[in-house]
């Protein structure tokens, strides 16, 4: 899924904001495009854990859930 490029700015507005609450020092647009794209690696790696653990039957199959555009 690609987003709008606006959605990524407020994406990275919002990470920008939760780090100047955490840790002020990294509150800078670098620190959070890392954030966010390390943050998109660990779902793409737990994403494909869900589906292995599924094919060899260590937990049940995950109903797919499609998102809602707004």
């Amino acid at each position: 899924m690609t987003k709008q490029p606006s959605q990524v700015e407020e994406d990275i507005a919002k990470v920008i904001n939760f780090l100047k609450q955490t840790d002020p020092a990294k509150a800078t647009r670098e620190h959070a495009i890392e954030m966010l794209g390390n943050m998109q690696s660990l779902a793409h790696l737990i994403a494909h854990k869900v589906v292995e653990d599924e094919k060899i039957g260590k937990i049940k199959k995950v109903k797919k859930i499609t998102s809602r555009q707004n």
